[in-house]
C-alpha cells in the first residue's frame, strides 16, 4: 500500500503525458528521502539514493537551507523511454526522471545521464521549496505545498509554494548551472550552446521580452535553457554560485511572489533588466572574433535535426515549427535538392530498402512511450523497438540498447554489446565504429576498440569518415566547430564557430549545418584545413575544492 500511495503522488497531475503503467515498482527510503523505481532498475537504485543524499547536503550548503519535507526520487520503468525529467513540490516534494538520455549524449554533453537527471530536478526543488515570507510558512503546516488557497471568506491569496510564479528562464537556466559544476559536464560545456547564446546577443535578442516569451521564438523552448543558463554562468562569476542559489530563497519573502526586480536589487544590487543587459554586453565584448561560416545557403531550418547520408546522398529534416517537416536529399554529385512535405515525427534520418524512418520517442499505447525509428505514417519499426538506432542497414543495425543505458549508454551490434560510450556513434561502410568515451574531463576518440586521440572536455562526436579521416564535431574557443583527425593530428577544417554538424560531398567541399539567431542554415562550404587543437573550455568553479 505504501509503494502504491507513494507511486501515485509522484505520477499524479503533471505526469498526464507520462505511460506510467502497473509495473513492479519498489520503495527504498533513508532520513529524509524516499525512491520509487521499477524493479528493472534496482541495480541502479543504491548508487541513485546515495547520490541524491549528496545533492541534498551540497544544496543545502549553497542554497541556504533544507528542503521542508521528505523527497521522493521516482525511476520510471522502461514504458518511459524520455530524454528528460521533471520535478514539482505540489503536491510533495518530488522529482522524476526518466532513462531515454542515451537518445541525445552529444547534446547533454555529460558522462552520467542519472547525476545530470539528478543534480538539475534537484536545484529546481531547492528552487520552489523555500518559504521565507511567514503567510506562506505557515500556509505549510496546514496546506502542505499547494499552490494556492486563501484565508477563508476574505479571498486573500496564499502560496505556500510563491516560487512557483518564478520564471522559466530563471528557474531553467540556474539548474542549467547547477548541473554543469560538478565534473560530469552539462549544457555549458556545448560549444553549440555556446555558439546560441552569442548569436541571440549579436541579434539584439537577449531582451527581457525574449525571456518572458521564448515560446514565441526560435530556439523555441531552448532560449530559457540556454541563454538563461548562461546568463546564471554570468552571475555566478560575478557573484558566486552560493548567492545565486540563495536568490530563490530572496524570492520566497514575497507573500505575492510578482516583485522580481525587487529581489534581483535585494540579491545583486541591481535590478535584473540591466543585469540581462551586463550579460549580453559581456557576450559581445567577449566572444566579438566569432565567425559565422562562410558558403552558398542552400536551405533554412526553425528546428535542428541530424544529418545523415550514404555514399550518392545526404538526407535530413527541416521545419519552419508551422507546417508539416520536410525530407530532404541532397544529391552529393549533382547538387539537386529534392524537398518532399510529410508526416515523419521529428528526429534523425534514417533509411533501410530506400525508405525513411525518424528516430524519436513517441507514444506507441496509452501504456507505453518507446524509442525508435517510425516511418512517415507514426508506424514503429518493429525490430528498432527500445533501441537508439546509430546505424542502419538492411543486414545490419547498431544501436544504444535503452533499458541498460539509463546512466550512460551501452552500445550494441546487432544485438551483441561492444562498448560502453558517452556520444553518438558513427560507423563507416567498411563497418568500423568511431566514438568518444569520457573518464574525468578527459575524451577520448576511439575506432573500433583502439583508443586514437584525447583531449579536454564533454562536447564532441564523429560526423563523418573518408580516406582514414575522421571529421569531427567539438568545441571552439568562441563555439563549435568542424575538426578533422587526420595522420595523429587534429586540423581545423572551417573558421566557422557555428557549425553544429557536418557531411563530406567530397575531398574539398561539405554540407553542413549551422546555427544563427534565427535558426539553422545548410551551406556547402569549401574545407580550409589548419593545423590546430581541440578547445577547451574551462570554467572559475573547476578551481573551487566542491568541485570533484
Amino acid at each position: 500500500m505504501k509503494k502504491l500511495l507513494a507511486l501515485s503522488l509522484l505520477t499524479s497531475s503533471l505526469l498526464a503525458n507520462v505511460a506510467v503503467t502497473g509495473d513492479d515498482y519498489m520503495l527504498s527510503q533513508t532520513e529524509g528521502i524516499s525512491m520509487i523505481y521499477a524493479k528493472e532498475h534496482q541495480a541502479l537504485s543504491q548508487q541513485v539514493l546515495a547520490k541524491e543524499q549528496e545533492i541534498l547536503s551540497a544544496y543545502h550548503d549553497s542554497f541556504g537551507y533544507m528542503l521542508d519535507d521528505r523527497q521522493y526520487v521516482g525511476l520510471l520503468s522502461s514504458h518511459n523511454q524520455v530524454a528528460n525529467g521533471f520535478s514539482s513540490q505540489t503536491p510533495i516534494n518530488r522529482q522524476i526522471n526518466f532513462g531515454g538520455g542515451a537518445l541525445m549524449p552529444d547534446y547533454f554533453s555529460t558522462t552520467s545521464w542519472i547525476e545530470t537527471l539528478l543534480w538539475h530536478e534537484s536545484a529546481h526543488n531547492f528552487q520552489l521549496n523555500p518559504k521565507k515570507n511567514l503567510l506562506s510558512y505557515y500556509a505549510h503546516k496546514l496546506f502542505k505545498n499547494s499552490f494556492m488557497t486563501s484565508i477563508p471568506f476574505l479571498g486573500v491569496p496564499i502560496f505556500p509554494v510563491p516560487n512557483r510564479a518564478e520564471s522559466s528562464f530563471v528557474l531553467e537556466g540556474n539548474a542549467v548551472l547547477n548541473e554543469s559544476w560538478h565534473n560530469n559536464g552539462g549544457r555549458l560545456y556545448n560549444g553549440a550552446m555556446l555558439a546560441m547564446a552569442i548569436t541571440q546577443a549579436q541579434a539584439g535578442y537577449i531582451t527581457p521580452e525574449r525571456t518572458y516569451n521564448e515560446h514565441l521564438y526560435f530556439p523555441y523552448g531552448t532560449h530559457h535553457y540556454i541563454v538563461g543558463g548562461f546568463f546564471q554562468l554570468f552571475l555566478a562569476k560575478k557573484f558566486g554560485i552560493d548567492r545565486v542559489n540563495h536568490y530563490f530563497y530572496n524570492f520566497s519573502g514575497q507573500w505575492i511572489p510578482i516583485f522580481t526586480n525587487a529581489v534581483f536589487k535585494e540579491t545583486y544590487g541591481e535590478d535584473f533588466e540591466h543585469l540581462l543587459a551586463k550579460y549580453r554586453d559581456d557576450l559581445l565584448a567577449r566572444y566579438r572574433d566569432f565567425h559565422a561560416t562562410k558558403g552558398t545557403e542552400i536551405l533554412r531550418s526553425k528546428a535542428f535535426y541530424r544529418l545523415n547520408g550514404d555514399e550518392k546522398e545526404i538526407y535530413f529534416l527541416t521545419s519552419d515549427m508551422l507546417s508539416k517537416p520536410h525530407l530532404i536529399r541532397y544529391d552529393k554529385k549533382s547538387e539537386k535538392i529534392e524537398q518532399t512535405a510529410g508526416n515523419f515525427k521529428g528526429g534523425r534520418l534514417f533509411k533501410e530498402d530506400g525508405k525513411f524512418y525518424t528516430l524519436c520517442s513517441a507514444h506507441t499505447s496509452v501504456e507505453s512511450i518507446m524509442i525508435g525509428l517510425y516511418d512517415e505514417e507514426g508506424r514503429l519499426l518493429k525490430k528498432s523497438a527500445s533501441k537508439i538506432v546509430q546505424s542502419l542497414t538492411s543486414k545490419s543495425m547498431s544501436y544504444f540498447d535503452v533499458a541498460s543505458s539509463f546512466d550512460q549508454p551501452r552500445y550494441f551490434v546487432d544485438g551483441e554489446f561492444y562498448a560502453q560510450v558517452n556520444s553518438s556513434v558513427f560507423r563507416d561502410k567498411s563497418g568500423n565504429h568511431y566514438y568518444c568515451v569520457q573518464k574525468g574531463k578527459t575524451r577520448t576518440l576511439y575506432k573500433n576498440h583502439t583508443a586514437l586521440y584525447s583531449w579536454q572536455g564533454y562536447y564532441g562526436f564523429v560526423t563523418d569518415v573518408e580516406d582514414g579521416s575522421i571529421y569531427l564535431i567539438a568545441n571552439t574557443a568562441l563555439g563549435t566547430g568542424l575538426y578533422r583527425y587526420h595522420d595523429s593530428h587534429i586540423e581545423r577544417m572551417s573558421e566557422g564557430d557555428d557549425i553544429l554538424d557536418a557531411k563530406l560531398l567530397d575531398s574539398s567541399h561539405a554540407l553542413v549545418s549551422t546555427i544563427d539567431a534565427d535558426g539553422i542554415s545548410y551551406k556547402k562550404i569549401l574545407l580550409s584545413p589548419e593545423a590546430s587543437r581541440i578547445h577547451e573550455v574551462r570554467y572559475f568553479f573547476e578551481k573551487e575544492a566542491r568541485f570533484d
